[in-house]
């Protein structure tokens, strides 16, 4: 039996978020330097006027009276897309998000952007999209950098002052065959080890039909088994299910009890079952 403390939980939802928003934010700048090459400095270390591209760091703050609610940021990017169709020069709004809070429960976010030469967005405040509060934005020469830095320093902050609804990070921009290598930083230590670092791994809840029972006045029971697992979306394995080899266990005093069953349970397709053994 393994017992996992609420600080461990806590610290391992924290490493996930910052392997992600790291994943994401090198996936975009790399594309970017496919693409447009890579930018351009000076002596004093600011991107040049010839700079191919540029990443700006904005970040969207609320009024005292300011309340956070849902979709108030998804509101935001669609207006940052809706500007792109328009200026960004046959370029898409590519982004990195991330949700920061302060002590008393307070929240804020940080946002990278990636802007290519010549393309220079208004300050959200100032155009009308942000009306909660205020933004600043200045260019960030190291993007990856940068957004870790503010994922990382969410250890810091109280998880339980965190608004119903609200998530802690996002990105967009990236088609789904240039999302591989994020879905792959999120995925578990057990599961690495077994699938192609591009076979885009996401956890999503298996359900089955497992028996079915006819009455004859017409009713109709099923009886369905859910269970939590991560699917592969691409690759000579998509479609495939992988199970974890820990078993919820119930709860202890300060967290939760978690059962080794010995092996990973891989369900194809076609519905065959596989067991891969696995030493916890």
């Amino acid at each position: 039996m393994l017992e996992v403390t609420n600080g461990q939980m806590k610290q391992k939802r924290l490493f996930s978020l910052a392997r992600g928003v790291k994943a994401a934010a090198w996936a975009i700048d790399e594309k970017f330097a496919s693409e447009y090459g890579r930018p351009e400095l000076t002596e004093a270390g600011k991107f040049s006027r010839f700079s191919p591209y540029r990443t700006a760091l904005v970040t969207l703050t609320y009024r005292a009276d300011g309340q956070w609610q849902e979709g108030q940021l998804s509101a935001l990017v669609k207006h940052y897309r809706e500007w792109f169709k328009r200026n960004g020069k046959g370029c898409a709004f590519h982004y990195v998000w991330v949700m920061e809070l302060t002590e008393i429960g307070r929240p804020h976010y940080h946002m990278v952007i990636w802007l290519p030469r010549g393309v220079r967005p208004p300050l959200p405040d100032r155009q009308g999209w942000w009306p909660h509060g205020m933004t600043q934005a200045v260019y960030a020469r190291s993007p990856v950098g940068y957004i870790t830095k503010y994922a990382s320093k969410q250890e810091t902050k109280s998880g339980r002052h965190l608004p119903k609804g609200a998530r802690l990070w996002g990105y967009g921009g990236l088609k789904m065959v240039e999302r591989a290598d994020v879905a792959f930083a999120q995925a578990p230590r057990w599961l690495k080890g077994l699938i192609h670092h591009e076979s885009h791994p996401v956890k999503r809840v298996y359900t089955c039909v497992v028996k079915t029972v006819r009455y004859g006045n017409g009713f109709v029971h099923e009886q369905i088994i859910r269970k939590a697992g991560w699917v592969l979306k691409s690759g000579l394995a998509a479609g495939w299910w992988f199970f974890s080899p820990y078993d919820y266990a119930g709860f202890t005093g300060d967290g939760i009890a978690l059962s080794h069953r010995g092996h990973i349970e891989v369900l194809t397709p076609e519905g065959d079952t596989h067991f891969i053994s696995h030493r916890g």
